[in-house]
């Protein structure tokens, strides 16, 4: 598990006016929901978006004024114009207590599919998972060597340590598909042998 240490400030103020000024100092508002009360507190905007703008799951160990807690994101808000970040809810992480987030998913291998000329298509780029707090997994890494032209690779087929996954099952992750001019050489070589 990649994790990151960040300084926070707690805020006093919360609403509309107190978030927009926190902006306006290169700081992101964010709330933290957990145990006991949620807090309320900001994060200078480069420091944070180095755990959020990364294709691996990060936990982060914030210190609030002094006060340390590990937490993850739950969820997050861009500006529709900017797509810069507006706000973040943290999700605070105890320890032996389970905890619902999404993590990513990457491909290894060059699959039997692909070398046929087929294409690999990923569906889904992340997985929703319940684990406890400290076993949640970095990411998840399917190989796809075995895949051949026209097969997937569904949710049941990835091995689970230590978590649960909550997507449906039958959900495919990834597929090799066959382009259009390979299909009509399949059949063009088809309609030959009859």
């Amino acid at each position: 598990m990649e994790t990151l240490k960040i300084e926070a400030k707690k805020r006093e103020q919360v609403g509309k006016k107190s978030c927009k000024a926190t902006r306006r100092e290169d700081m992101v508002p964010c709330v933290m929901y957990g145990s006991g009360e949620n807090v309320s507190f900001a994060v200078d905007y480069v420091s944070v978006s180095k755990g959020i703008y990364t294709d691996t799951f990060v936990v982060f160990e914030l210190n609030i004024d002094g006060s340390k807690s590990k937490a993850i994101v739950k969820e997050l808000q861009f500006s529709p114009t900017t797509d810069r970040i507006m706000h973040i809810d943290f999700q605070q992480l105890v320890p032996g207590k389970k905890v619902k987030t999404e993590v990513p998913l990457i491909t290894k291998g060059f699959s039997k599919g692909q070398q046929a000329g087929g294409k690999l298509e990923v569906k889904q780029r992340k997985i929703k998972i319940k684990a406890d707090a400290d076993k949640i997994p970095t990411s998840i890494t399917i190989d796809v060597t075995p895949l051949e032209l026209g097969k997937s690779l569904r949710i049941r087929d990835i091995i689970t340590d230590g978590y649960e996954i909550l997507n449906p099952t039958s959900l495919p992750i990834v597929s090799i598909t066959i382009p259009r001019a390979l299909r009509s050489q399949q059949a063009a070589a088809a309609a030959g042998k009859k």
